[in-house]
């Protein structure tokens, strides 16, 4: 996982091994200039940045979904989801995310492998918080924070 520190969060994502761009990468250079979800995008990002600089991980930012959240906060609109995990008040894990054509995640087909990797891996940290081989120490997660597909998976 790769790790970027703000003065109120510290945001993770992860990188596929032989990959160029970690997950939220491959998100921003996807969405950042596009025409139809610009705006979408801005908002997600503007949240990213007022949670990282000013109010911390607020739960009142993140749609539930699952294990995971997503991103815009759920008072407001829009199509595009990038999907998350909000560890902590301190700690969030950015993923991957697209474009939701339908109430359901599950049933969209450009959210539907973030939305299933997201809960996976989330899954698995709770797994690793229980077994008490991942925390959080002063804002940093520490521990095993190498992830296998197979171990999310399970």
């Amino acid at each position: 996982m790769i790790q970027q520190q703000m003065p109120r969060v510290t945001y993770y994502s992860f990188q596929f091994r032989g990959a160029q761009l970690t997950e939220t990468e491959k998100f921003i250079t996807r969405f950042k200039d596009h025409a139809l979800y610009g705006q979408d995008f801005n908002m997600i990002m503007a949240v990213i940045n007022e949670m990282g600089r000013n109010r911390g991980a607020n739960v009142d930012y993140f749609r539930g979904e699952r294990y995971g959240e997503a991103l815009p906060p759920p008072y407001k609109s829009g199509n595009l989801r990038l999907y998350c995990g909000r560890y902590s008040g301190r700690i969030v894990i950015l993923c991957n995310g697209g474009v939701k054509t339908s109430r359901l995640p599950e049933n969209s087909p450009d959210c539907r492998p973030h939305f299933e990797l997201m809960n996976a891996l989330m899954k698995n940290i709770n797994k690793r918080v229980w077994e008490r081989t991942l925390s959080e120490k002063d804002g940093i997660l520490t521990g095993d924070l190498n992830f296998e597909i197979g171990d999310c998976y399970d």
